[in-house]
């Protein structure tokens, strides 16, 4: 998202920048690629909402040191990414990754969204503003 982030932001005639949007960096990017570019995030949608499941999960491989979460919305999330293993235990919930298909699984869904957002909306919306 940083780098359609750039790519946009540099063909872009309009005050709008990130730190205009609210929430996290990978919320903020989203927002600036519909309200700005005016790239229509609907056919992604599944994909997004997966991305932001693994937003969660990177989140709590970088922030929680022993994996273990005892935030119940945050476990909700992370639960309903596939083939991702987790353990509950009595402080928490423990969540790992034990072989790859998670992480295949997920780059398939980065392919999705991205060919969607960048290929077929995202070059097309993008000329169009070079234009006016």
């Amino acid at each position: 998202m940083k780098e359609l982030y750039s790519i946009a932001n540099a063909n872009q005639d309009t005050s709008g920048k990130l730190k205009d949007f609210e929430g996290s960096y990978v919320s903020k990017y989203k927002q600036y690629m519909e309200q700005v570019v005016k790239i229509d995030m609907t056919d992604v949608k599944s994909e997004w909402d997966q991305i932001q499941r693994f937003n969660t999960l990177r989140n709590v491989f970088a922030h929680y040191p022993d994996h273990i979460v005892n935030e119940l919305e945050k476990i909700e999330v992370i639960k309903e990414i596939n083939n991702l293993l987790y353990e509950r235990r009595d402080n928490g919930t423990l969540f790992y990754i034990d072989n790859k298909v998670i992480l295949i699984d997920f780059l398939h869904t980065i392919k999705r969204f991205l060919r969607v957002v960048c290929i077929v909306q995202g070059v097309t919306q993008l000329n169009k503003n070079r234009v006016h």
